[in-house]
């Protein structure tokens, strides 16, 4: 019999205890056996954290933390720390990230918490890693004043002529002006459909316009800043927003969750309408028993 092996009635030697520690490092106990030990002001942390979180401390202080984080954003100076503690919640309930995928747009007598494109992009990350989109693309179609000189792309001279033509014809179908800087149209295939979704936007070249105070309509940059700025960027970004939108709702799982996330988002709106009208000075014991009503 080899050194290797040992018959069935052959004593197996237990391994040895671990060896002392050196003078002046404090272990926890362990195991005869164990592998390897962390130091013990690592354990005693993990040890507080995984106490901290059966007690449902560890999500309450980090509601806390997030909650601060948000009050420092423009619409967040004004919100309770309970409404900024229910948004959060229900961030996380919906696995949404508060800090970066939402923002409060509307009035202040009217909010509404907006879905950033980012978060529509994480969901589309998701199917794609799960194997229902066929393809994603962002297709952009301003007027892109190179095209105007085909001679200047050599031998590639016949496609840019092609692609000039496109991109007109694709601005004519999506009703995109032609003066917008920034102009594409973002389409998604699912594997489920025959047909690809789009949704197209567009910005810059002063082409927005809204309505600014007294009703006096204001274009360019102060219509919208971003867009003047980073034209070609922020297109895509809206564009995709505007055809996940749709996406979403041809994939059930999904729809649902929306359904669902949007409802309680309404309520939650509702809420921070209540903390801004308390800020302005309106009614506030009315205006907070009606907030202290809704199941935040």
């Amino acid at each position: 019999m080899s050194d290797e092996q040992h018959s069935p009635n052959t004593a197996v030697t237990k391994p040895e205890p671990p060896p002392e520690p050196e003078k002046g490092t404090s272990f926890l106990p362990v195991e005869a056996g164990a592998i390897g030990s962390l130091p013990a002001d690592l354990q005693r942390a993990l040890l507080v954290r995984a106490q901290l979180i059966s007690t449902g401390q560890w999500l309450r202080r980090q509601e806390g933390m997030i909650g601060a984080a948000l009050g420092a954003k423009t619409w967040g100076g004004d919100l309770e720390e309970t409404t900024r503690r229910a948004l959060v919640r229900w961030a996380r309930e919906y696995g949404v990230d508060p800090a970066t995928e939402i923002d409060i747009l509307g009035t202040r007598a009217k909010p509404s918490i907006y879905l950033r494109a980012a978060y529509y992009l994480r969901r589309l990350a998701d199917l794609v890693a799960s194997g229902l989109v066929e393809y994603a693309v962002a297709d952009h179609v301003h007027a892109d004043p190179r095209l105007d000189s085909p001679d200047d792309f050599g031998g590639l001279a016949d496609e840019a002529t092609a692609e000039k033509a496109r991109r007109r014809y694709q601005r004519v179908v999506h009703g995109i002006p032609d003066e917008a800087a920034g102009a594409c149209v973002f389409r998604v295939k699912l594997r489920s459909m025959t047909t690809e979704i789009t949704g197209a936007n567009y910005c810059g070249g002063g082409t927005r316009t809204k309505i600014g105070a007294g009703g006096v309509p204001i274009t360019g940059a102060q219509a919208d800043p971003i867009g003047e700025v980073e034209p070609v960027k922020t297109a895509e970004t809206r564009a995709a927003r505007r055809c996940l939108r749709l996406v979403v709702a041809h994939v059930p799982v999904l729809r649902d969750r929306m359904v669902a996330l949007e409802d309680e988002g309404a309520d939650l709106s509702n809420r921070i309408a209540t903390d801004y009208r308390v800020a302005d000075g309106h009614d506030p014991e009315i205006t907070r028993a009606v907030a202290d009503s809704l199941d935040y």
